[in-house]
């Protein structure tokens, strides 16, 4: 339930950015199927470790208000073995995660941020403001001087430039447009039609009573999109890393620790087992010694996974860094592993937080 809350949140923050490429598409209802289908995998790797820390929190408080922690320890239960379940399943998250992280999330982001820069190079004719030029199309200016009520359009101006030997200019006084796939149709009736042909020294006009005008939206000049380190696969990762080794060093470091990264942040996962169920089980066993565990508990947690993302920038300027993006995260676990493991420990946790 709160992995499902969680995500749904983190879910439609990251779809709400999208809207402006949904809004005025024919096929709206679809566009948003797939592209929520694409933000999934990128939403359960950034909820997952969350949610997991929130569920042990709130199952040990619920255990120790209800004094189930104290009849454990009675009957004889050490914290090490109240500690195990909860790591056996941080270690499943943790798997899973690495094949959100290293696999599936870089192949969803590479197919949504190409949906999404399909879809913004696609005018919706129902986003073409009447009085104003629009000139989203590279090279293509527009103008509609008034939308009638039946959707057909007044006093049209089109003015295509993206091919400098063959200027095309248009105005019609009547029009209907319609975007169909990478294609922009244009119906014009009772208007002319000047060509600029280069080397001409005269203008080439044509009066027409009835003419069709196509703009491709995927020519003209639109240009390919910038590939982000957030699309590569792991090992996509490091063979590009190897390849600028030479050439751009800088760079290299940073897709190195990229896909490091992507690995060395589920470590985390095994270390709030240890961290939450380790202090809190020790320590919590009524509702009235609650808050000085739970406080240091989730200062502890958030403290230890903000310096970790200290480390992980780090290490995209410098490769020894990443190394202590695995290390500190097994480094704060051996720190706890004697609270949780041995008698003397546990009982000074215990003392110093009840």
């Amino acid at each position: 339930m709160i992995s499902a809350g969680l995500g749904l949140v983190i879910w439609l923050s990251q779809l709400l950015r999208l809207i402006d490429v949904i809004i005025g598409k024919p096929d709206a209802v679809m566009v948003l199927l797939e592209l929520c289908l694409f933000l999934i995998p990128q939403t359960l790797a950034y909820a997952l470790p969350v949610a997991f820390l929130v569920t042990c929190v709130l199952t040990m408080l619920r255990l120790g208000g209800d004094s189930e922690l104290a009849v454990m320890s009675a009957v004889g239960l050490s914290i090490r073995q109240i500690t195990i379940p909860f790591l056996i399943f941080s270690m499943l998250l943790m798997i899973i995660t690495i094949l959100l992280n290293t696999i599936l999330v870089p192949n969803a982001t590479e197919k949504l941020r190409d949906r999404v820069f399909d879809l913004r190079d696609q005018v919706s004719t129902n986003l073409i403001e009447p009085g104003n030029f629009d000139n989203r199309i590279p090279g293509v200016t527009l103008f509609i001087g008034r939308e009638r009520a039946d959707g057909s359009l007044e006093n049209l101006f089109i003015h295509d430039r993206r091919d400098n030997t063959n200027i095309v200019t248009l105005t019609s006084a009547d029009a209907n447009m319609t975007a169909d796939g990478d294609n922009l149709i244009l119906i014009l009736a009772d208007g002319v039609l000047r060509k600029q042909r280069e080397g001409s020294s005269e203008d080439e006009v044509l009066a027409f009573d009835n003419y069709q005008y196509v703009i491709a939206l995927n020519g003209g000049g639109v240009g390919n999109r910038n590939i982000k380190r957030s699309e590569f696969t792991f090992v996509e990762l490091l063979e590009e890393s190897e390849k600028l080794a030479a050439s751009k060093p800088a760079e290299s470091v940073r897709y190195l620790a990229r896909a490091h990264e992507q690995i060395s942040q589920t470590l985390f996962l095994p270390f709030f087992a240890f961290c939450v169920v380790g202090i809190m089980a020790s320590t919590i066993h009524h509702r009235s010694n609650t808050f000085k565990p739970l406080t240091v508990t989730i200062l502890l947690a958030v403290g230890v996974r903000l310096l970790g993302i200290f480390i992980q920038n780090e290490a995209n300027d410098n490769k020894l860094f990443i190394i202590g993006t695995y290390a500190w995260p097994i480094l704060m676990m051996l720190a706890l592993a004697p609270f949780i493991m041995f008698d003397s420990p546990n009982r000074r946790l215990k003392r110093a937080l009840t």
